[in-house]
């Protein structure tokens, strides 16, 4: 998961990094975020929240590997400005995300949870970190960081992209939604059914009277000419 970014400072300090630039380096990864916030922000606007978080992570995946297989000072500023556009990609994008999904009268709530889950989850990532980071060696640390990430990225691409044999050309689906007729057959036009007279005949012949009865009931002027519309 997301532990404290003070183990990324550590790390650039022990690939050469001085305590003199630890500051401008942290001043740089905050400069690539807030410049990346608004672009992103509107990418997401046109193609989806999760297809611009799901490509944070990805970057969030490579930051960390790269940390773990970093040698030189140059590698510590390259991956900084990386992980400025995770940033970038995630912080105001997931968000937005929680405000789509939210009813309006829950979304102070939602954001409530959604803080609450990240410092929940950031503190045992961090203690773990840590302790594999004694434990093991930095690089071992940084990897077990990337794998939740990468395993997420993974259970996501069936939702996002999905096979290729699932989908129908449209083609498919018109000619599925109106087969052609048969061979020799010629196909109906609403225009060429003739119209059904059996509701007006019906009507017609209830309207008339019995000539067998013994007092035959007068019709109005309107009930007459609308049943010598039926003839």
């Amino acid at each position: 998961g997301n532990s404290s970014d003070t183990f990324l400072l550590l790390r650039a300090n022990h690939l050469g990094v001085s305590e003199i630039r630890i500051p401008l380096l942290w001043a740089f990864f905050n400069v690539v975020k807030t410049l990346s916030t608004m672009p992103f922000g509107a990418l997401s606007d046109r193609i989806g929240r999760r297809s611009v978080m799901l490509a944070g992570w990805s970057v969030y995946v490579l930051t960390y590997i790269g940390f773990a297989h970093a040698t030189s000072e140059i590698h510590v500023w390259l991956l900084f400005a990386f992980y400025g556009l995770f940033y970038g990609l995630t912080e105001g994008v997931e968000k937005a995300f929680v405000a789509d999904i939210a009813r309006p009268e829950e979304r102070g709530g939602a954001f409530g949870w959604y803080n609450f889950a990240i410092r929940a989850g950031a503190l045992p990532a961090s203690l773990l970190f840590g302790a594999i980071w004694e434990l093991a060696s930095p690089k071992a640390a940084f990897l077990t960081g990337a794998a939740p990430a990468l395993a997420r990225l993974v259970g996501e691409l069936d939702r996002l992209w999905p096979a290729a044999a699932d989908r129908r050309p449209a083609a498919v689906v018109v000619a599925a939604e109106h087969p052609r007729p048969a061979a020799g057959s010629s196909p109906r036009t609403p225009s060429s059914t003739p119209p059904r007279k059996t509701a007006c005949r019906t009507r017609r012949f209830s309207l008339v009277p019995r000539l067998s009865s013994p007092s035959p009931t007068r019709l109005p002027p309107a009930v007459v000419r609308s049943a010598s519309q039926c003839r």
